[in-house]
Order: structure tokens, then sequence, then C-alpha cells
């Protein structure tokens, strides 16, 4: 039975690199069965081995079968996922469903409150400039007070009287 790798991360993802019948050598060198950017010059080896298939790491290549870490061999199974390097993989037999499925990991969520301390920020900003340039005597009287000095009182302007009109004597008849 033939398999195959299919990408399940990284720019490779959906790609699906065919695996030869005996064995198949993984890597990044121009020499491998599999060249695959990304991964050590000779990363891993997958074989058959008494009607299944098993990998081996080759050298200093990490490699993982279902998160756990390979050293020395590891059996394989349609659906497992294979991790090299830092690149995901679905082992897969045409033809067959396989018993597992990837599990896609949830991003982590960043705090938003980066966002809310720029605009209130902002926010400061353009009530500064509004009462700079509009109300410099209010913007004055606060740093004034910010400074610990008394504020600045100033009496508040008075608007005239509106005069009274006088009465006009009318002559008596």
């Amino acid at each position: 039975m033939k398999f195959r790798l299919k990408a399940a991360s990284g720019p490779l993802t959906g790609e699906t690199f065919e695996l030869g019948a005996e064995a198949s050598t993984i890597g990044s060198n121009a020499s491998m069965d599999v060249v695959i950017d990304g991964l050590a010059g000779e990363h891993a080896t997958i074989r058959a081995h008494e009607g299944g298939l098993v990998i081996e790491p080759i050298k200093t290549g990490a490699v993982f079968v279902n998160g756990e870490a390979v050293d020395g061999m590891a059996g394989l199974t349609s659906g497992d996922e294979v991790r090299l390097g830092e690149l995901r993989f679905v082992l897969q037999a045409p033809g067959l469903k396989p018993q597992r499925v990837l599990h896609q990991t949830k991003p982590k969520r960043r705090p938003r409150w980066g966002w809310l301390l720029a605009g209130l920020l902002a926010g400061a900003a353009l009530a500064l400039g509004y009462l700079y340039i509009q109300r410099p005597d209010v913007l004055g009287r606060a740093m004034e007070s910010f400074k610990g000095g008394e504020p600045v009182t100033e009496p508040a302007p008075t608007e005239p009287k509106p005069t009274e009109p006088r009465p006009t004597e009318e002559p008596a008849p």
C-alpha cells in the first residue's frame, strides 16, 4: 500500500508527499527521497517494517508522532500526526479513512488593552489641544492647579445690564 504525508501546518499546508513502497528518506538535501525546505539536511526515514510503517530520526532531526518525541523507532498508522521540526503532517493511506483527525490549535488571544490605552491617550491629546486653542484660560487654571499652586480664579465676565428705558413724560392734556 502506498502512503503519503500531507502537510497540515506552515507554508506547505495542503501539499502531499508520496512515500516509497519500501523506504523514504526525508530532509532538505537534494539527495533525499522527499525534499522539504526547513528541515535538517537528513531529517528522518519512514520505512516498511513487519507489515506496517516506522519512522526513525536521522542525526539531529526532531521527530514527533502524535505529540510524543521519537527516540529510535516509532510505529505509524494512517491518520497519525507526524511533526518534523516545526512542520506538521498527517500520514495518509489512499483509500483508508484516518482513525485520528488533527485538532486545530486555537491561536493565542492577545490582550486588547493596548488599543484602549492608545485611544485614551489620543482622546486626552485632543482634549488638551482643544483647550490650548479654544480655551487657554481654562488650561492655564488647570496647569496652576497641577503645579500645586492655588488655582487662578478670575471673576466671571459680567454682561452689562440692559438699560431700562426711561419713562417718558407725556404732556398732560
